[in-house]
């Protein structure tokens, strides 16, 4: 077919590799065609050469007269552009028939190995701030900064910092001006920099955006910022921690900026001390700095004042003989009341103790010791006058401790003593309305973060929430599906929630197309892995999921959309092992379901759930054949016409598998073996065209058959790659997934090409895994997804949902 205009050049499309002219049932001047595809052109009527060009859309070749769209494109309408030696020129519209955008629609998450905080800090709107180290496997370590707007009921994350893509970071001072925030602390990668550096972050519109401020190592060896201070008096900001010289090994180092952060010098660099634990200004702007002596002085006190340049006056000793480390990384805090007197909260000879100046920190004075085998944490003044400061009893099991004194610390009474789990590492803070909040580190179990409310002055306290770290990897989505209300539902596991060990049964739920997730349905055994294999909906608000354990078929149903779930049943069918399920539903919205089975060989049975579940009974048995040593379903399908489709595989004495679809006509009652195919195939799924052809995958490969299933055609041989699934889109066009690809049939190259790759999509160092194509349900959106899985540790470790929205 061909067209001209704007001139006398006529553009014809034909076949590929064709010697006439095809009309393809295009009209010329709006074609569609399939990203990835080639359709080749000829010319006429006008003065060669010619030149074409695509508008940066896809390529052509001026040799062969090809046209190819781009790969992996989303949906695109444009024009290709011809014109001739004399000027005539003539123009050919395309629509592009791609994947959606490329849009990640992230999973719930499973609970993270560990959230340890390590300092609090407010923002004058209130906000308050909590920086904390956590763990994603395969262990390593990073940076996180929480924030909470109702005094720590609801913490979310406003920063995730890791330096490299295998290492640690780990934030551990925090503090504040007006609304902007400030961290500080350190990071090293396990290859390459196998040293720490020294980091500070800031954030200047309350958490939305973050900005690394200052990356610094003095030379080769471990960099650590401790802690970090806002002085009010005169607007600087000062760091406190230690680095490595070759000549004196670790030295105490006190960096200085005045300029918000984005400049910063060294104003103390001290080799007889081997770290900076804590730097505080005073009202008068004298900067107070808690350190580890090198001279075997313990924990020592130096005082700094500016006239022109930085004098420092110390050690002075704080009575503490020993170094204070306390919970995760902690050293204890200082308190500075006024020029003259100042409190400590540490540790000293394994007890918790508070030692206190009232000379400017040239002698101290312990105020307060605890019992054996505790450690104090943090300490402040209260508004009202009264000092609070928290701890713990290291003594299992481990209790979360607060202590109180109004009298400026002569006498101290301890208000909390909570060991409901075991708790560790403590802070506090005074909210704007006065209240106290402080929060403690679950020392096993969750090993989340705890928080505790005080609105009496820390007379008494009450449990008031929790920060839980969603771990970034293990969420296996093993299913898909939409309801006629719009809400995408999928099915899988998380590898761990709360101290449960096994793999956790969980349904996810979106009713935004997608954009944003909550956990539908999660289910716990503390004996075997669970996991929730196929999900489907079905009209009137009801929802099917089916999966299993050990301990049998397991269906589940939610009759409001999701909101919430019973179990119908839990089907023993003979076999330890019941992972995978299988089910689909038909237009009477009777429910047909079926376990994957290994050995011990049983009989595989396929139950019924007549509407709503009320009813469930076994429609089909599948009983081993002579020989015999296995059989095990592997796909169940319902077609538009009712007829239901067991894909399976037989083993005959251990030796050799074969690959087996059986169909039913009248709702399992009686089943007929529609293909044998010898050879082992763990993709076996069967799918209708509009016109009645018949798709089944077996062997990795695809067969066709044009009668019902009587006989059947090669119609894929898997020469791009061996077949993993495969769906039906609109136009009855078959998709096919080979690794980490997509291909289909192109009617003008008679052949197989690809319509999308992963490579094109995500970097290629993660290490994507595509798992499967889920056919499109009914719904608004009518969207089929590719579930990819990255596993490789590297930073963002996600498991996504790729939007595949078909023609």
């Amino acid at each position: 077919m061909s067209c001209v205009e704007e001139g006398l050049v006529d553009v014809s499309l034909f076949k590929k590799n064709s010697t006439s002219i095809d009309t393809l049932n295009y009209t010329p001047l709006n074609a569609t065609i399939h990203s990835g595809e080639t359709i080749g052109y000829s010319f006429s009527n006008g003065q060669a050469p010619f030149l074409v060009s695509t508008g940066g859309v896809g390529t052509f070749n001026n040799l062969l007269l090809e046209y190819t769209a781009p790969r992996s494109s989303s949906p695109l309408a444009h024009q290709i552009s011809v014109s001739d030696d004399v000027g005539n020129t003539a123009k050919v519209k395309f629509n592009i028939l791609g994947f959606e955008k490329n849009i990640h629609l992230e999973q719930t998450k499973s609970f993270g190995e560990q959230n340890y905080p390590t300092n609090l800090a407010k923002t004058a709107n209130g906000d308050i701030y909590m920086s904390s180290v956590v763990i994603d496997t395969p262990g390593w370590e990073r940076w996180v900064i929480w924030k909470s707007t109702d005094i720590g009921s609801n913490w979310s994350i406003v920063d995730e910092f890791i330096f490299t893509d295998e290492g640690e970071s780990h934030p551990l001072g925090i503090e504040t001006k007006n609304n902007d925030i400030y961290v500080c602390g350190y990071a090293w990668e396990s290859g390459g920099i196998i040293n720490s550096e020294w980091f500070i972050r800031k954030s200047t519109d309350q958490g939305l955006t973050w900005q690394t401020i200052d990356r610094w190592n003095l030379e080769t060896g471990n960099n650590v910022c401790n802690d970090i201070e806002h002085d009010s008096s005169t607007d600087d900001f000062f760091a406190s921690g230690y680095a490595h010289t070759s000549a004196s090994g670790d030295v105490g180092i006190i960096k200085q900026s005045t300029d918000d952060g984005q400049n910063w010098s060294v104003i103390f660099n001290d080799s007889d001390t081997r770290d900076v634990y804590t730097v505080k200004a005073s009202p008068a702007g004298v900067i107070w700095a808690v350190a580890e002596s090198d001279l075997g002085a313990g924990t020592v006190l130096y005082k700094g004042t500016y006239a022109g340049s930085w004098t420092w006056s110390g050690p002075y000793s704080i009575g503490i003989n020993s170094i204070p480390s306390v919970a995760y990384q902690k050293f204890g805090k200082l308190l500075i009341e006024s020029e003259t007197t100042a409190y400590y909260a540490s540790k000293h000879l394994g007890r918790w103790v508070i030692s206190k100046t009232t000379d400017s920190g040239l002698n101290w004075t312990n105020i307060y010791t605890d019992g054996l085998s505790s450690e104090g944490v943090d300490i402040l003044k209260t508004t009202s006058g009264d000092l609070i400061s928290v701890g713990s009893n290291t003594t299992s099991p481990r209790n979360f401790e607060i202590i109180r004194s109004t009298d400026n610390g002569a006498t101290w009474t301890k208000v909390l003593s909570d060991n409901t789990p075991a708790k560790e590492g403590t802070f506090v803070i005074e909210a704007n309305d006065n209240s106290l909040l402080s929060i403690t580190y679950e020392d096993g179990g969750s090993q989340q973060v705890h928080s505790y409310r005080s609105t009496d002055n820390g007379v008494t306290w009450s449990s008031r929430g929790e920060a839980r770290y969603l771990s970034a990897i293990y969420t296996e989505i093993n299913d898909y599906k939409e309801d006629s209300l719009g809400n995408i539902f999928t099915a899988g596991f998380t590898m761990m929630t709360d101290n449960n060990v096994n793999n956790t049964w969980s349904i996810n739920k979106s009713s935004d197309n997608g954009i944003s997730w909550s956990q539908s349905d999660i289910l716990t055994d503390p004996t075997f892995d669970l996991s929730a294999h196929t999900i489907e909906p079905v009209s009137g608000g009801y929802v099917y999921a089916s999966g299993g354990s050990r301990q049998g078929l397991l269906l589940r149903q939610s009759s409001d959309s999701g909101a919430s779930w019973t179990t119908l049943e839990l089907f023993n069918t003979g076999t330890t092992n019941n992972y995978k399920a299988f089910m689909g539903s038909d237009s009477f919205e009777n429910i047909y379901y079926v376990a994957w089975q290994s050995d011990p060989a049983v009989s595989t049975q396929v139950r019924k759930a007549s509407s709503n579940g009320t009813v469930r009974t076994t429609v089909g048995t599948f009983p081993m054949k002579a020989g015999s040593t296995n059989f095990s379903a592997r796909s169940l399908e319902v077609l538009s016409d009712d007829s239901i489709w067991l894909g399976a595989t037989e083993k005959d004495g251990g030796v050799t598998t074969t690959t087996v679809i059986y169909r039913t006509l009248d709702q399992g009652v009686s089943w007929t073996e529609m293909l044998r195919t010898p050879g082992n195939s763990s993709s076996i799924k069967v799918q209708r065209t509009s016109d009645g052809k018949l798709f089944a995958s077996n062997l990795y490969k695809l067969s066709i058959s044009t009668d019902n299933g009587v006989t059947w055609n090669s119609y894929y041989d898997g020469s791009l790659g061996s077949l993993k699934d495969f769906i039906i889109g609109n136009n009855d066009q078959v998709y096919i997934l080979v690794n980490k690809k997509v291909i289909t049939y192109s009617t003008q190259t008679s052949s197989w090409y690809e319509v999308w790759d992963m490579n094109d999509k995500i970097n290629n160092a993660h290490n994507p895994a595509a798992t499967g194509l889920f056919k499109c349900s009914a719904s608004p959106i009518k969207v089929c997804l590719n579930v990819l899985e990255v596993f490789s540790g590297q930073e963002g470790d996600k498991n996504y949902l790729w939007p595949l929205k078909l023609p």
